[in-house]
């Protein structure tokens, strides 16, 4: 245990936030960028409280962060595709949700926001595409939401 060390920081801040000690779990994701900015998994875990705590603007600059730390992180792809959508910026969501599934196909989640930003955007194809796809995930929550826009649509 080396308080020194971006990672451990990052560790025990995931611990203080799944704990609901979201101030604590904040200055520890803070003090973890501080000693390494480029730790790209902690800047995710850190976008990803912050977005729970509906501070988005916050959360997108730590997961752009993590994405240009290490594009290869699915994860900050599709959280960061998540939050441009959010704010109605469906084109950079897009995408942020391709690069994530071209990184993880399987992830449910991505396909779900990817369709729903498709929707959005207009290409109705694309979004049913994405949202059967979604709706065969194993994923109860991401299944049951997929099938329900399906429904909307009337697909």
């Amino acid at each position: 245990i080396d308080p020194g060390v971006a990672e451990w920081q990052a560790n025990l801040a995931g611990l203080l936030g799944a704990l609901g000690q979201t101030a604590e779990a904040r200055y520890h994701f803070e003090q973890s960028v501080r000693l390494n900015p480029a730790y790209a998994p902690g800047r995710l875990n850190y976008a990803r409280l912050l977005a729970n705590m509906d501070q988005l603007a916050a959360a997108e600059t730590q997961a752009r962060a993590s994405v240009d730390a290490d594009p290869n992180l699915a994860g900050a792809h599709e959280l960061l595709g998540f939050l441009l959508s959010a704010k109605g910026d469906l084109r950079g969501a897009v995408v942020e949700l391709q690069a994530a599934l071209r990184l993880h196909s399987d992830s449910a989640r991505a396909r779900y926001e990817l369709g729903l930003a498709l929707g959005r955007l207009g290409d109705s194809a694309g979004a049913q595409q994405q949202l059967k796809l979604a709706a065969e995930s194993a994923d109860p929550a991401i299944r049951s939401a997929a099938l329900q826009v399906l429904q909307r649509l009337g697909k």
